[in-house]
């Protein structure tokens, strides 16, 4: 009972700052571009449902322009709900119900915010494996706004969050 109200806290606060439509675009200031990014790192460190609803592009190939907005379905709320409170996942999955792309999601946002991280997907050969990570991380990350994915170092000098290549892109 006290996990369904802590899933139903989590849901209505990502719902919540969905529903304030916040954007960079409508920040007049430097200081209120600043405040922005900061709030938003804040929010999608804490609130993957939040980040996925907000800032997930998916690949797909049917669509004009190939792409497709993330919108979290209910399991897909429970899945990021329990990563987010730092359980473990191993699933087993049907075919075409969203888990490889929430959970890719998941981890690509995890990359602007964990030190240290580690997912893994195991399919049925390295050619799959390949392509999943292509269409699932790579590009999600690809997709993220470019103010996201860049920082100012100490140096005050402009770098990607991660690396842009399949064997380093995930050591932050």
């Amino acid at each position: 009972r006290k996990q369904l109200s802590l899933l139903n806290k989590y849901r209505q606060q990502a719902y919540y700052w969905l529903a304030e439509d916040a954007s960079i675009a409508k920040c007049e200031t430097t200081e209120q571009v600043r405040d922005f990014k900061e709030e938003e790192r804040r929010r999608n460190g804490e609130n993957s449902l939040y980040a996925l609803n907000k800032y997930l592009i998916l690949q797909e190939g049917s669509l004009y322009g190939g792409k497709a907005e993330y919108i979290a379905e209910p399991f897909m709320e429970l899945i990021l709900y329990l990563l987010d409170s730092g359980y473990s996942a191993a699933m087993v999955k049907g075919r075409q119900v969203g888990a490889t792309s929430t959970l890719g999601g998941w981890m690509t946002n995890r990359l602007f915010h964990a030190q240290n991280f580690f997912g893994k997907y195991i399919c049925i050969d390295q050619e799959k494996t390949e392509e999943i990570f292509n269409d699932k991380i790579k590009y999600a990350f690809s997709e993220y706004p470019e103010w996201y994915r860049l920082f100012r170092d100490d140096d005050g000098e402009v770098k990607s969050v991660a690396l842009n290549d399949r064997d380093n892109m995930l050591r932050v």
